[in-house]
């Protein structure tokens, strides 16, 4: 019987990774992949401790970062370099260990074969585990970062019903009820004499929740259809040129070109755009230092009243930034510089600068700079107001940071990224719903521009595509 705590543990990570890579079909199992954990913890001859945890965590990172492989070996350096996600997934498992042996240990040191305490136990620890990972796991590479792409609340953006569900109560407390709800399942079941009357008392519950959220979502789709004919006219005067044609070029002539005759099908297809967006590192040359080929699409395609908004790098003496440029008349009227650079691949924290293998790893020096942080909000036409903050600024900046996306000073967050990195398509979809996670407990509407495509993400969860 011992050996089924394998198989609980087993079944849940695959539980998680399946909502996390397939959220469309399998985000149910959010609220299923703690219920075999918690379930084996109620029976008396299971104790989890470190190893048990351990083993979750390399099961669950493992796969989960299974694409990053594929990342490491089309971009990185050095024979060793595929390898390095596994190592990654080993390290990140030892805080799962932990997690299972501070649960653990708190209910041995208070009371074995108190349930109160073992779920209070359990529960503070689940919650305070999945925070460590979106905030800190990653304190090793020189910053208090995170890593987003696992947050358990991810999948349930996919369902519009839970969108709402997450828009009033919002990410953290939702995660809370999660871990509650699946506690409270696996008491019923270990307790299977309740099992009749638990049928009826989680039916009864879903149902009152179902006819609260319905009641709910028909308020929202009522407040939300006022302003779907605006979202919709956003998207008619906004333009989206994927930058994939013109990274291949050799040249800055080369690329520019590449990107005027993009803009050429574009307007064709609807002349009147008023904005054009293009996501992170478009165009692969400092564009201040090659201003003439901003003169080459102002003179040729672009009316001057057109606002360009388009990722490129910045120089300025020795230092070199990622930037988003905001173009209109011909000039650059604003840039913003990244401040929050991903390790290795933009810069080598200073720890790690001692190790000439990872100065190596993704870029060769010159390497990036940080941008300093500061309050940049581009004016663009039509009375658009957007705050630019570019990738790793998004999805890595803190909580204090993060909750400068709610400021009512501006109308929308512009946020593009290089998701081009990702050759797994559920790893760029995770980025996706994380947008879609901050603008609805945010409430704040956010421009996403990827390699792929653009939205424009509503704070109600009503998406628009950019053409």
């Amino acid at each position: 019987m011992i050996c089924l705590k394998w198989v609980y543990i087993t079944l849940s990570a695959i539980m998680l990774n399946g909502a996390l890579i397939y959220p469309q079909v399998f985000y149910p199992f959010v609220f299923l992949f703690l219920i075999p954990i918690f379930y084996g913890i109620l029976q008396v001859t299971y104790i989890y401790s470190f190893k048990e945890g351990f083993f979750w965590g390399v099961l669950f990172f493992v796969i989960h970062f299974f694409g990053y492989i594929f990342l490491f070996n089309n971009n990185a350096h050095g024979l060793l370099c595929a390898s390095i996600p596994i190592v990654l997934a080993l390290y990140c498992a030892l805080y799962s260990g932990l997690w299972f042996f501070f649960a653990s240990y708190a209910v041995c040191l208070l009371s074995k074969k108190n349930i109160l305490i073992t779920c209070i136990s359990w529960v503070i620890w689940t919650y305070l585990y999945f925070a460590w990972v979106r905030y800190g796991i990653f304190w090793i590479f020189g910053d208090f970062i995170g890593y987003p792409f696992c947050f358990p609340v991810l999948p349930l953006v996919s369902n519009n019903i839970l969108i709402y569900f997450i828009g009033v109560f919002g990410k953290s407390i939702t995660l809370l009820l999660i871990i509650i709800f699946s506690f409270f399942c696996a008491f019923l079941l270990y307790k299977k004499k309740y099992s009749i009357y638990s049928i009826y008392s989680i039916y009864s519950i879903l149902c009152s929740l179902v006819f609260f959220f319905l009641l709910y979502m028909v308020y929202l789709d009522m407040k939300t259809s006022k302003n779907i004919e605006k979202y919709t006219q956003k998207s008619n005067y906004i333009g989206y040129i994927s930058p994939l044609v013109s990274q291949a070029c050799d040249t800055p002539l080369e690329a520019a070109q590449e990107i005027y005759y993009s803009m050429i099908n574009l307007l064709n297809k609807n002349p009147d755009i008023k904005i054009i967006v293009m996501p992170e590192s478009s165009y692969l040359f400092p564009l201040n230092t090659h201003k003439d080929m901003i003169k080459l699409w102002y003179k040729n395609i672009l009316d001057y009243d057109v606002s360009l908004c388009i990722g490129a790098p910045y120089k300025e003496g020795n230092d070199l930034y990622n930037a988003l440029y905001w173009i209109q008349n011909g000039y650059i009227q604003q840039i913003y510089k990244k401040t929050k650079l991903m390790a290795f691949a933009e810069y080598v924290p200073r720890f790690w600068e001692k190790f000439a293998y990872f100065k190596k790893l993704f870029l060769c020096e010159p390497f990036f700079t940080h941008g300093q942080k500061g309050r940049i909000i581009f004016n663009l036409c039509q009375n658009m107001r957007l705050k630019p903050l570019i990738c790793s600024d998004f999805f890595l900046g803190k909580r204090r940071e993060a909750k400068q996306i709610s400021d009512k000073s501006f109308s929308a967050v512009i946020i593009p990224v290089n998701d081009h990195i990702f050759p797994m398509e559920y790893l760029r979809n995770l980025m996706f719903l994380y947008a879609k996670l901050e603008s609805v407990s945010r409430k704040k509407d956010i421009l996403y521009v990827g390699y792929y495509f653009a939205t424009w993400i509503h704070k109600n969860g009503f998406v628009v595509k950019i053409t």
